[in-house]
């Protein structure tokens, strides 16, 4: 009987998802994308939403291949991450215990922290705190105070997770949006000793003290891993494509990634201290002296680096995979 639910939910959710995403098509070209959905998923292992993303009603069956896909990454995250490992990085406490000195930030357990090491946590005014597992910024806050003895008693009854101290951005990256740290995520695959760069993407926030590129209103945009430099317009997740921010008016497409030698070195290095974890998501701030590792993922994202939007071309990222699996 539960098996013959989950088969029902999944269909259900399938076929829901499948009519949202073609409601981007208009009349007869509807009902041919919905069929070319399906078409995909079996063939390609699209799902409905990498369709939509990756432009793949005007793309050829030669251009579909290159893309990695929905089917393709969950082979892949099975391949190179030990499900026995990955809590390494999935508890954040834990992944910071791991870097220890190289965390760059002090830190605490939010019921365990004592009134000392709070005030340097807080010693901006600013602490972030996140729950000990999480994705895409869920339950992720930002609390503000000049009033430590509140903020210190507010916090400790919060559920238990991970409190940290605000990262001083660089002045370069807050020329973007200076409200929120304005992550990047880099995408690595380490195969026989060495970390290879796949991909980045710079996220900014829009509007928010939180900047994730799963949120509706933050931007981003691709990074040329071999310069650092910022190589597109920006777009959100709803669909909105931007040149410069709405508010700082600050133009994406050329600007230079601070510190980017720094970044490149510092995760090749953090990358060798997971051997079992070996295609992670990297998200990393620029502080004020250099790169800063905010957390890992051992569920690195593939939507981004291959969104048509940024990318004005139809060429996926399988090429690059099938080429280090190889030789891996």
């Amino acid at each position: 009987m539960k098996i013959i639910k989950k088969i029902w939910h999944n269909l259900n959710y399938g076929l829901k998802e499948l009519w949202n995403s073609s409601k981007n098509f208009k009349g007869f070209d509807r009902v041919k994308a919905i069929f070319d959905m399906l078409w995909c998923w079996l063939r390609y292992g699209a799902s409905p939403n990498n369709y939509i993303w990756f432009d793949f009603f005007n793309a050829t069956s030669k251009q579909r291949k290159t893309y990695m896909t929905h089917k393709q990454n969950v082979h892949i995250i099975k391949l190179f991450n030990n499900p026995n490992s990955i809590y390494k990085v999935q508890n954040k406490f834990t992944f910071a215990e791991i870097l220890g000195e190289k965390y760059g930030r002090f830190y605490a357990l939010s019921n365990q922290v004592d009134f000392a090491k709070f005030k340097k946590i807080a010693s901006s005014g600013k602490i972030v705190y996140k729950p000990l597992r999480g994705a895409q910024g869920a339950g992720i806050s930002v609390f503000e105070s000049n009033n430590i003895d509140a903020l210190y008693e507010y916090v400790t009854q919060l559920p238990l997770g991970i409190i940290e101290q605000w990262i001083n951005q660089n002045d370069e990256m807050s020329s973007l949006y200076p409200n929120a740290v304005n992550p990047l995520r880099i995408q690595t695959l380490y195969i026989k000793d060495t970390v290879h760069i796949i991909a980045g993407t710079i996220t900014i926030a829009n509007g928010t003290k939180i900047a994730n590129a799963s949120a509706p209103n933050s931007i981003f945009a691709l990074i040329d891993v071999n310069t650092g430099i910022v190589c597109t317009d920006g777009c959100d997740y709803s669909g909105n494509y931007f040149i410069q921010h709405p508010e700082t008016k600050k133009t994406f497409k050329g600007f230079q990634i601070p510190y980017w030698d720094k970044v490149v070195d510092l995760i090749n290095k953090t990358a060798k201290r997971f051997p079992d974890i070996r295609h992670i998501g990297w998200d990393v701030a620029i502080g004020k002296d250099g790169p800063i590792i905010i957390e890992a993922n051992e569920t690195p994202g593939y939507t981004a680096f291959q969104t048509y939007k940024l990318t004005k071309k139809h060429e996926g990222l399988m090429p690059i995979y099938k080429k280090l699996i190889i030789q891996g």
